[in-house]
């Protein structure tokens, strides 16, 4: 039954379009909603943050508990009173030596200073007999060591020098730092660097470089005279072992500090424990706000899921919940808007079951209606016909003329009642599983055959209307085509038709299905596509092809190179009664459609890839629920 080729406008006898024909989905979306409760934390939401509190918080007061109790201990072991009495004594003993050390820096420095052999040259400023009596000083005074090389001196002389206009003050500035330390001009005394505006008359040194981070440097000044002012200046620089003087002031500090700390010892158990304190709440409060942020995440998409299910309750199935997260609830959301697909395509399936039904009713009426009168008609022309015997010639041209009108119409008629009654005959899909390959392959000669013929009573036959004499080469490949995962989703274009790319295979593809009724549809598409090549002139080529998709599911593409289906049309073309074609009824793709959806599966019209239209039927496996759901039905209506 051809139907739905493009390229006139419907016929006035098109019944108006019905509400009835509109998506279950775009009703549903006026349904009431049914309130969902909104709250800020909801029960969930508390549990798992009161869970993430507990198992965080726990552990941390056991471990602030135990650390107490470790702070208390280690004080008490670590804060020990005779250890402050013995570096006590140790220091007693200790700072003696070292202000003897310092005393004797002094001390020798004083008698280098009063030797009256040097304060007469360094009067003078005869420089020879100065460094001469600095060398015998330097001799004298510097301690001398033994073979042992570890024997380190006691004071060791690094330098002596003699300045001329050099006075108290100015020889404290330059040459003794304020932190004794430090000794910052000691290096420049030792490389021979007095400074641009002194005057030396006389220097002599150890020779050897001054290692500062090493020795502890002493700097004396002491006149050469009894005037301070104006007499030479002689200044003396001593070292000694660094390490003397520093563990004395490191012994100390450390005393010192040691005191401090075990005079703070309960303060530091204290801070010990409002540390841990302080700790316990921000991990506490750091708890909470992870869990309050992750179990709003989960909250939030378990109430979008709860809300989604009450607006199904009330009726609308439009409704779909975001698919986000890759866990449980994510899995749901997916089998929940799953399930709600499933729902909505089987009250889509019901309706046009129903719908079909009310049309197949009325059909059944149309062609009793029609077809009664239809004889008498005829019969009484052809009466009159016969009946005539004159000889006016234009009563006879008349009566020819009526008798070929009333033949013509009647026949167009007859095939009316004959569509008609075949529509409204239109039996129930009886399913068994079968080999869809092998289907195909017994329906390959006779579709192929709907193509070849160019005859005149061919055309009549295939295209009432007449049409151009185009041969037309069907194509149906047996040989199953196993698509990638992303192939062959319903409404792509061109993706798992014929010029698709995947992989042929001769595996049995089994699925429930009713063979006569199957063919018929693929019979139809065919049929329809020759009828639009053939009638725009343009196209050569029509395409049957299996795929299989998905989940199991398969996808039968019947595709040409013809003028295809305008857009606006396309969402109408399966509704009953609505044609392009001035002879059409307008019932081939309703039936077509009908027969796809008792056997659980849908059909969609589109683009082709060769250009043209595309007509694709998506029918589920053998073991899918919906495969099941038709398998029962139709067992039921069998058993009927």
């Amino acid at each position: 039954m051809p139907d739905a080729a493009p390229g006139s406008a419907p016929p006035a006898s098109a019944p108006p379009p019905s509400d009835r024909g509109t998506p279950s989905s775009r009703r549903a979306t006026s349904a009431p909603k049914l309130p969902v409760k909104r709250r800020t934390v909801g029960r969930i939401g508390l549990r798992l943050t009161i869970g993430l509190v507990v198992t965080a918080g726990l552990p941390l007061i056991i471990g602030v508990l135990l650390a107490v109790f470790l702070a208390r201990r280690a004080a008490d072991l670590f804060y020990n009173p005779e250890v402050t009495s013995s570096i006590e004594r140790s220091l007693a003993v200790y700072r003696p030596l070292v202000r003897a050390l310092k005393a004797d820096m002094r001390h020798r420095a004083d008698a280098i200073a009063a030797s009256e052999p040097l304060r007469a040259a360094a009067a003078l400023q005869n420089q020879g007999e100065v460094e001469l009596e600095l060398k015998k000083a330097f001799e004298e005074y510097d301690d001398k060591v033994g073979d042992d090389p570890d024997d380190l001196p006691l004071v060791e002389l690094a330098s002596l020098q003699v300045y001329v206009d050099l006075t108290i003050d100015d020889c404290l500035e330059r040459f003794v730092p304020a932190d004794p330390d430090k000794a910052a001009d000691v290096k420049a005394q030792q490389n021979g660097e007095p400074g641009k505006d002194l005057q030396r008359i006389g220097r002599v040194d150890s020779g050897k470089a001054v290692d500062l981070t090493k020795n502890y440097a002493l700097v004396q000044c002491k006149p050469l005279g009894p005037d301070e002012t104006k007499a030479p200046m002689l200044v003396a620089t001593f070292l000694t072992d660094r390490a003397r003087i520093d563990q004395q002031k490191e012994s100390d500090k450390f005393l010192e500090a040691y005191k401090g700390v075990e005079q703070r010892r309960d303060e530091w158990v204290r801070l010990n424990v409002a540390f841990y304190a302080a700790l316990l709440a921000v991990t506490i409060v750091f708890a909470a706000a992870v869990g309050y942020a992750f179990s709003r995440s989960v909250s939030r998409r378990v109430l979008r899921v709860a809300d989604a299910a009450g607006r199904v309750a009330a009726g609308d199935l439009a409704v779909r919940v975001p698919e986000e997260g890759k866990d449980e609830i994510g899995d749901l959301a997916v089998s929940f808007n799953r399930m709600l697909g499933d729902l909505e395509r089987s009250r889509a399936r019901i309706e046009y079951l129903q719908r079909i039904g009310a049309w197949q009713d009325m059909a059944r009426r149309l062609a009793h209606e029609i077809k009664n009168p239809l004889t008498p008609i005829q019969l009484a022309v052809e009466e009159c016909h016969h009946q005539y015997h004159g000889d006016d010639a234009h009563m006879r041209k008349l009566l020819d003329t009526t008798l070929e009108i009333v033949t013509e119409e009647v026949g167009t008629l007859r095939r009316l009642v004959t569509e008609f009654s075949d529509f409204a005959r239109l039996p129930h899909a009886r399913l068994e599983e079968a080999d869809l390959a092998t289907l195909l392959a017994d329906a390959r000669p006779a579709l192929e055959r709907l193509g070849r013929g160019t005859e005149e009573a061919d055309l009549l036959r295939l295209t009432p209307s007449g049409g151009h004499p185009i041969p037309v080469r069907v194509t149906v490949k047996v040989a199953i085509v196993r698509a990638g995962a992303s192939v062959g989703g319903v409404g792509s274009v061109g993706r798992g038709s014929a010029g698709s790319e995947g992989v042929a295979t001769t595996e049995p593809m089994v699925v429930a299905v009713d063979k006569q009724m199957l063919r018929k549809s693929l019979d139809n598409l065919v049929r329809n596509a020759v009828q639009a090549i053939r009638a725009a002139g343009r196209g050569f080529r029509v395409v049957v092809q299996a795929t299989e998709l998905d989940a199991g599911r398969v996808a039968i593409d019947v595709e040409d190179d013809g003028p295809g289906v305008p857009e606006q049309v396309r969402p109408r073309v399966f509704d009953p009664y609505f044609t392009t074609r001035t002879e059409g009824t307008g019932l081939g793709l309703a039936i077509v459609k009908k027969i796809v959806i008792e056997h659980g599966g849908t059909i969609t019209c589109d683009v082709a890839g060769l250009g043209g239209a595309r007509f694709r039927i998506i029918l589920p496996s053998s073991d899918s629920a919906e495969a099941r759901a038709a398998l029962e039905a139709s067992a039921k209506e069998a058993a009927t």
